[in-house]
């Protein structure tokens, strides 16, 4: 969903709004078939086997919706099957929820029916319809990975000194547990005090 993210990322990637050509600041129609971001949405898609939706936290329903809707616009139902969702690509959608939730939209973990406020722009699917069709694709995902360990956390391994290396990651260790207590919202006034201290 961000620019900073997809360019980091390098190997073609791109926002999924540039990617999926669906414009943050005009209401969601379907493209003029054979204009130019039909063409340039239609010419990426049809040579990828792999979509992945990186950040999934940001990604609302209407919005995997409007992915779906315009997949299918570019290159159908997908080969071999007529209910073949995403054009037949695969798709594998990476993130944490617990993290930014969607702007506009409601979380892709919510069930229901829509009841927002959006109307049907003229040309373009009923908000609702958009919200049923993101909901089905995100019942697709039969195979959930959950992975535990953490990889970003600085190891101290800069630092010579052996006590004050242990220090450092007692420190680090603390830190990963205390963010994971208020991420459940489980944490204490002594844990909230602790991590104030870095203000």
């Amino acid at each position: 969903p961000t620019g900073s993210a997809s360019f980091q990322m390098k190997f073609g990637a791109a926002t999924a709004h540039r990617t999926y050509g669906i414009s943050p600041f005009h209401p969601f129609k379907k493209l003029a078939e054979q204009g130019g971001v039909y063409n340039r949405v239609r010419n990426k898609l049809k040579l990828a086997r792999l979509l992945i939706l990186d950040e999934r936290s940001m990604i609302g329903r209407m919005f995997l919706g409007k992915i779906a809707f315009r997949l299918e616009q570019v290159l159908g139902r997908g080969e071999g099957s007529a209910n073949a969702t995403l054009g037949g690509r695969d798709f594998l959608m990476v993130g944490d929820d617990k993290q930014i939730t969607p702007i506009g939209d409601h979380p892709m973990y919510l069930d229901g029916a829509y009841k927002g406020r959006a109307k049907q722009p003229d040309g373009g699917p009923a908000p609702d319809a958009l919200v049923h069709q993101g909901i089905s694709v995100r019942d697709e995902c039969e195979d959930v990975v959950i992975l535990r360990g953490m990889h970003r956390r600085d190891d101290g391994k800069h630092i010579k000194d052996p006590v004050e290396r242990e220090a450092y990651r007692a420190e680090a260790d603390e830190f990963v547990r205390v963010c994971r207590r208020m991420a459940d919202c489980d944490w204490t006034q002594a844990e909230y005090a602790w991590l104030a201290r870095r203000n």
